[in-house]
C-alpha cells in the first residue's frame, strides 16, 4: 500500500466517522405526524411559545411602533427585506416589524 492508498484509507475512515455523527433523517411517518399536529394546533413543532427568549414578557408591544421601544440586548429587529442568518438560537428574541414600522410578532429562533 503506497502513499496514495494510505491517503484513500484515511479519507474513507474520516467519511465513516462523519457519517456516524449524522442524525437520522425523519421518516415519512414522522413528517406526516408533525404536519397533522401543526394542522390541528396551528403551532409549529419548533415553537416554544416565547418562553425561552422572553417574548411572552413583551406581547403588549405587538401592534405598536418599533420606534417607541428599545428591544432587550441581543434581540434582532427584522424588517421586510432584512437579510437574516439561518442559525437557530432559541434564546434569541426576534422582533418582526412590518413596512410601516409596527411590531407584528415576537418570536424565539
Amino acid at each position: 500500500m503506497g502513499e496514495k492508498g494510505l491517503i484513500r484509507a484515511l479519507a474513507g475512515v474520516a467519511l465513516l466517522a462523519l457519517a456516524a455523527c449524522a442524525s437520522p433523517a425523519p421518516t415519512n411517518r414522522d413528517l406526516e405526524r408533525l404536519g397533522r399536529n401543526y394542522e390541528d394546533s396551528g403551532v409549529s413543532p419548533l415553537a416554544d411559545r416565547g418562553a425561552s427568549c422572553g417574548a411572552n414578557q413583551h406581547t403588549a408591544r405587538i401592534g405598536t411602533a418599533i420606534a417607541d421601544w428599545t428591544p432587550p440586548a441581543g434581540a434582532r429587529v427584522i424588517r421586510p427585506g432584512t437579510p437574516v442568518t439561518r442559525d437557530f438560537r432559541r434564546e434569541r428574541l426576534n422582533v418582526i416589524v412590518d413596512a410601516e414600522g409596527r411590531i407584528t410578532s415576537l418570536e424565539c429562533y
